[in-house]
């Protein structure tokens, strides 16, 4: 896949998407005349398309925005979801998808988007997550908390993750962790390679409000040190790097 052919028909895909609501997603935040901290983060999810290997399992693509991601990895999995608690987010991916079938000449049919939040994705259809049980059992690794749930009906393998891990409180990543037990590989875009990076790094990239840090748990999941760490602790222990040099190079892991 071209870099180059999305950034050339992106403007056309914002417009789409300006046309449902003024509000154009983090995704939206591209632009064709710099190299914007968004656009780096876009080429990063390119190179990983084009590094990995036709999957033959489900993918989620957790915090999916208006789709993009989500289509342009249509190609590489049996099937993918996105999942994503912005009805703004869900109503765009149409567009998007009519964006991508014009300019590609790719009617997809192995897509399909969510609305709805991670823990009632994830949960045990009979917990109901206002419940102070539903914290208690989650903090205790209830077994059955994510039994019949519709990630398990889904028959989720594989999970990208961007913009998003760092994102999720303590309960919603020990959650997450229990999910990674039936998870065969783990994708996730961080913002920066070290943790606390942005108090020595004077670049561009680390000043950038895309680049700003609201750190919800105790993981660390907003680098890629911290997400290598979370990663093998849960069982992922082949990691693999796109473009390790790069702050937002996607980090892979398997078991």
């Amino acid at each position: 896949m071209n870099i180059e052919s999305i950034i050339k028909n992106f403007d056309d895909l914002k417009k789409n998407w300006e046309g449902v609501d003024e509000d154009i997603g983090w995704q939206g935040q591209i632009s064709l005349t710099k190299n914007t901290i968004s656009k780096q983060r876009l080429v990063q999810i390119i190179k990983l398309h084009d590094y990995l290997e036709f999957q033959n399992s489900n993918l989620l693509d957790l915090g999916c925005d208006n789709g993009l991601y989500t289509i342009l990895f249509s190609d590489k999995f049996k099937k993918v979801i996105g999942l994503d608690n912005s009805v703004s987010s869900i109503n765009k991916t149409h567009e998007t998808n009519l964006w991508y079938q014009e300019h590609f000449s790719k009617n997809i049919e192995n897509i399909s988007f969510t609305l709805g939040h991670f823990e009632k994705y994830a949960m045990n259809k009979r917990y109901n997550i206002h419940d102070d049980t539903f914290k208690n059992n989650i903090w205790s690794k209830d077994k059955d908390l994510t039994k019949d749930s519709v990630f398990l009906d889904d028959d989720i393998e594989c999970v990208l993750a961007c913009e998003i891990l760092h994102l999720f409180d303590d309960n919603l990543v020990h959650l997450f962790e229990q999910c990674l037990e039936t998870i065969n590989m783990v994708m996730v875009q961080p913002k920066y390679i070290k943790r606390n990076q942005w108090e020595t790094d004077e670049s561009k990239y680390s000043k950038s409000d895309a680049t700003n840090i609201q750190k919800w748990n105790s993981h660390d999941l907003y680098c890629r040190d911290g997400v290598v760490d979370f990663l093998n602790n849960n069982g992922f222990t082949k990691i693999k790097f796109v473009s390790p040099e790069s702050n937002c190079g996607v980090v892979i892991g398997t078991k």
